[in-house]
This record gives structure tokens, C-alpha cells and sequence, in this order.
């Protein structure tokens, strides 16, 4: 290669660009025959994979609001046949919804469930004989429901874990942002287990407990249609959920009737006449948003569709746009070398070694000096551009490295106690500035030490990194969040509005921190304490008088019973 002539380095670079433009073009068809398989496999998720999540929504409604379970507690109050009628209905839909979801093949967890789900619709079909029995004589609703009485644990418990096996396979679905995951928490919210249900036992029973969970269950139906309502709905949804929340407003406000009734010890047949609701037109509003979402669903289909078909369309017109440019600029090349780079190869190559020996400023446009030792000068470029490479990239690589290692905790990715430092100094020279006030927090996490000892320095650390990442989905960006060694977290809130605004936050905190981390097949939790100390602008700045003051603060929150928080006073 030292002998070549640059004419002769010319063909060779034709000849290799050439060879790109081959493989160039052959990768772009095997990126068309990709998408086309992409397509495909696209096709077959949306047939399979969704298809648990859709059998699960199936059961909240068979067995729910307007279904099962609804018309099981009907029947006993009204002892109407027709509900009965409903009853099997229902139950033969949900039993089928049950072997569809065998069907598709499951896991051991989801066999278990669906068994103690089965077990429970067999219950209730015992029960119903038990009902038809007792009202040939004559029994009242007290006496049949107490005779009939479901529980009802197993098949919720199972429900809840068949919606969490989804959620862990499709992290979609835990996206209260979208309008098929809303949908499926108010056919949730409305029946089996939900607001229906308990209000349908509070008149058979007359347990304040029921009563609770219906309106607990009504607040929380009324926040999932506040939600949906943020999502843009179509003018046939707004229609529907106005509906629904008639409805549910009616439920809402009979249960102020159902108190009544009890005080004046009116029987659940007496009352239920009294709050007798027409569901008619909820129940075609879940039905509407049902349908809409569907139709949304499938016209999202049919445009991923045409996107991936233009794509394919596009690559091929690239390909083709690829070889012939290719080649064209492989020409262009051999011109450019054969017309203007022989001349100025000797000025290159005094520059590149210039660059190479620190000089980085050094004009990179040569003069038109022409020379005949081609050879060695080609060799002089090339190793000149690759050690100034090379040096460029390894003086970035260990800078980068350095300044990781010196400002961030290795763990949690947040501040360690260097960046801390540096870090509340600057903000306290910009509150001075600016006339605010800063307020350190001081935390240490509470029953640490004892999943510590008893899982291991690797559930700790679990521990350690999602308490990292709750706190910095609460503070702003303007404030910092630090590590400062073990269990002990510091964070600076720069100018805060006010101490109210400090309390909520921290009550954010302490809400927030305990939330279970999962570790094999058990929970993990902490508690946090915080102790808070305020720095106002006017006052001298001292970093240890004021950690000081905010581990006093926090000594006492923890002495205060934990999970708490107090604020420190001079006083």
C-alpha cells in the first residue's frame, strides 16, 4: 500500500464504496422484508396478547354492573323470575369467558385463580336453588340472603391477580392516562365487588361497612370519569358519561334513603322499592364508551397499517436512491482525488501532525503546494487523524468518568455528598441574591436496617434505589436531592413558597416512601422521618449549623413515633 499512487488508491476506493453501495442496497431490502414481518407480528399481538386483558375486562361485566351479581342481589329483594332468568344468563357467560381464558394457555398462578373463580360461580350457582327453594316458601330477603350468603374474597383476590399478571406483562394497562384502561376500572369500580354490590348489601344487611364501600367505590368512579373527561372524548362519550354520572348520582343520594329506612326499620323489600334505579342508561353508557374505544382502537389499526406500508414503499424508492448516489459520489470522489488533493497532500499531512501534537487551532485548509512523495504522505494523514482521534476520545472518556465518580452516588445515580456541597452553596448564593429562602431536609429511612440484615445488602439497595426515584418524581428540578451515605437521603427545597407548601411536600414524602418494592415473593416497605431546617436569605450561611439543625429536627421526629416529619425552631 506504501507504493500505491493516489490514482491507484482512487480505483480501490471506487471499488470499495462500490461494494458499500452493494451491501447499502442489500440491507435496505432486508430493512423492507423486516417491516413486513413487523407487520405481521404486530397483527398477531393484537389478536393474542391482548386478548387476557380483554377476557378479564368480560368478567367485570358478566359478573358485575348489570350482570351477575347485580341481578343475584336483585332477585333475592324482588324475587322476580326475570332476574333469575338474567342470573343464568350471566353466569353461563362468565363460565365461558373462564374456559377462553384457559384456552389460551396460563400460568400456574393464573390456573389457580381462575379455579378459585370457577369455584365461586359453582357457589352461586348453589345458591340460586337455594333461592327458588326459599321463595316456594315464602322465606323474607333477610332470611334468604343469609341463607345464600357468597364469599366473595377468592374470586376478587383472583381477579385482582389476573389484572396484575396483565399489567406485569403490558405495562399499558397501569396507565390511568388512557381511555381503554378507564373504562375497564369503572365496569371494575360499578359492580362485582364495587359500588353495586355493596349497595345491594347495605340494604340486605344493614352493615355501615357496605355503606363505606359503596360511596368509597362512587368517589372513586366519580375521579375515573373526571379523568376521561381530560382524554378529549368524543361527543357520543361526553353523552355517555354524563349518563353514567346521572346514575351514579342517584345511587349516591339513596343512600341517605337506605339510612332512613334502617332508623325506621323498614325490611330491605321496603327499601329496595324505595331506591329503585333505572341503570338502563349507565348501562348504555359503558356500553357507548365500549364501542367507541373499539372503533378508536381499530381506526389506530388501520393507520398503523398505511404507515407501515408507506414505510415499505420508502425503503424501497432508498434503496434504489442509495446504489445509484452511491456510485455517483464514488465517481465524484475519484475526480476530487485526481484533480485537487494531490496538490495539497503535503500541507495535509503537516497539519494532521500539528493536531496530533496539541496544535488544535491550526487552519485545516491547505495551500495549493503540490508534491510527488504520495506515498508517505497518505501514510502521515492517516496516522495523524487516527492519533488525534484517539488521544480526543480518551481525554473525553476519562473527564466524563472523573466528574461521574466525583458528583454522583454510584448507587441511586442522585447527588452524593461532594455535589451536595457544591451544590447548597450555589443555591444559598442565588437565594441571597434573589431574597429567598432555602429549606434542608434531612432524611433517614425507617426500618431499613432490619430488611437490611434479614434479605441482604441487595434488597437494601432495591430499597435505597426506588426511594431514589420517588423523590425525584416529588421535588422540582430547581431543588436537590442527594445521598449522603447509608440510609441517609438530604434534600435542599429552593425557594419554597412558604412553610405550607414545605408541610405538604413533606406529607407527599412520607406517603409516598412507603409504597412496597417487590423482592421475590414478598412486600418490602420503609418508613421515612425528616427533619426540616430553614435557612432565611438575611442570615449568615454556615453548612454545618445548618445540618445540624435538621438532624436535631429529625432526631425528634423519630423520638415523635416515626414516619413523621418536624420543622427545627430555634426556640
Amino acid at each position: 500500500m506504501d507504493h500505491l499512487s493516489l490514482r491507484k488508491l482512487s480505483i480501490i476506493i471506487i471499488i470499495a464504496l462500490s461494494a458499500i453501495a452493494f451491501i447499502h442496497g442489500y440491507s435496505s431490502i432486508r430493512v423492507t422484508e423486516q417491516v413486513d414481518e413487523i407487520q405481521q407480528s404486530w397483527s398477531a399481538f393484537r389478536s393474542q396478547n391482548n386478548e387476557k386483558a380483554r377476557l378479564v375486562n368480560s368478567l367485570y361485566q358478566v359478573l358485575g354492573y348489570g350482570g351477575m351479581i347485580h341481578n343475584f342481589k336483585n332477585y333475592i329483594l324482588r324475587k322476580d323470575f326475570a332476574h333469575f332468568v338474567k342470573i343464568e344468563r350471566s353466569m353461563g357467560a362468565a363460565q365461558a369467558v373462564v374456559k377462553q381464558y384457559i384456552a389460551l394457555g396460563t400460568s400456574p398462578t393464573e390456573k389457580l385463580v381462575l379455579s378459585d373463580i370457577q369455584s365461586t360461580l359453582d357457589n352461586y350457582q348453589q345458591a340460586i336453588i337455594l333461592i327458588r327453594e326459599s321463595l316456594t316458601a315464602k322465606n323474607t330477603s333477610i332470611e334468604i340472603d343469609s341463607l345464600v350468603r357468597v364469599n366473595d374474597e377468592l374470586a376478587l383476590r383472583g381477579l385482582r391477580l389476573l389484572q396484575g399478571e396483565i399489567i406485569t406483562q403490558h405495562p399499558y394497562f397501569e396507565d390511568k392516562t388512557n381511555k381503554p384502561v378507564l373504562a375497564s376500572a369503572l365496569y371494575a369500580e360499578f359492580g362485582y365487588g364495587g359500588m353495586v354490590h355493596s349497595f345491594k348489601n347495605y340494604i340486605l344487611r344493614r352493615d355501615i361497612k357496605y355503606k363505606k364501600n359503596a360511596l368509597n367505590s362512587i368517589n372513586n368512579i366519580e375521579g375515573l370519569i373526571n379523568k376521561y373527561k381530560q382524554l378529549n372524548p368524543t361527543i357520543s362519550e361526553q353523552t355517555a358519561l354524563e349518563d353514567i354520572l346521572s346514575v351514579l348520582n342517584k345511587y349516591k343520594n339513596n343512600i341517605d334513603i337506605i339510612d332512613q329506612g334502617i332508623e325506621q326499620d323498614l325490611s330491605p323489600e321496603e327499601i329496595d322499592s324505595q331506591v329503585k334505579i333505572n341503570d338502563t342508561y349507565a348501562l348504555r353508557g359503558l356500553k357507548t364508551i365500549e364501542q367507541d374505544i373499539i372503533y378508536q382502537i381499530e381506526r389506530k389499526s388501520d393507520l398503523l397499517g398505511i404507515l407501515i406500508q408507506d414505510v415499505y414503499n420508502r425503503e424501497q424508492q432508498n434503496a434504489f436512491i442509495v446504489i445509484t448516489s452511491t456510485i455517483f459520489i464514488a465517481f465524484f470522489i475519484y475526480w476530487v482525488f485526481t484533480t485537487k488533493v494531490i496538490s495539497p497532500v503535503t500541507n495535509i499531512s503537516r497539519v494532521m501532525l500539528k493536531m496530533s501534537q496539541g496544535e488544535i487551532n491550526v487552519p485545516i485548509y491547505p495551500q495549493k503546494i503540490h508534491s510527488e512523495n504520495d506515498q508517505t504522505e497518505l501514510g502521515r494523514m492517516h496516522s495523524s487523524l487516527q492519533i488525534f482521534k484517539d488521544n480526543e476520545i480518551k481525554r473525553q472518556i476519562a473527564e466524563e468518568k472523573i466528574i461521574r465518580l466525583a458528583l454522583t452516588d454510584p448507587l441511586t445515580g442522585l447527588a452524593n455528598r461532594n455535589k451536595f456541597e457544591s451544590g447548597i452553596n450555589d443555591m444559598v448564593a442565588l437565594a441571597k441574591r434573589e431574597e429567598k429562602f432555602i429549606a434542608l431536609l434531612a432524611l433517614d429511612l425507617d426500618k431499613f436496617k432490619p430488611i437490611n440484615d434479614e434479605y441482604g445488602h441487595a434488597a437494601g439497595d432495591l430499597i435505597l434505589k426506588a426511594v431514589a426515584n420517588n423523590l425525584l418524581l416529588i421535588f422540582r428540578e430547581t431543588d436537590l436531592v442527594a445521598r449522603l451515605g447509608g440510609d441517609e437521603f438530604s434534600v435542599v427545597l429552593y425557594a419554597p413558597d412558604n412553610v405550607d407548601n414545605i408541610k405538604k411536600t413533606l406529607q407527599r414524602v412520607i406517603a409516598l416512601i412507603p409504597t412496597s418494592v417487590p423482592y421475590g415473593r414478598d412486600q418490602l416497605s420503609v418508613g421515612v422521618s425528616i427533619g426540616v431546617a430553614l435557612h432565611p436569605h438575611s442570615a449568615n450561611f454556615d453548612l454545618d449549623v445548618l445540618m445540624n439543625n435538621a438532624d436535631t429536627a429529625l432526631y425528634q421526629a423519630k423520638e415523635g413515633g416515626r414516619n413523621t416529619y418536624r420543622i427545627f425552631d430555634e426556640q
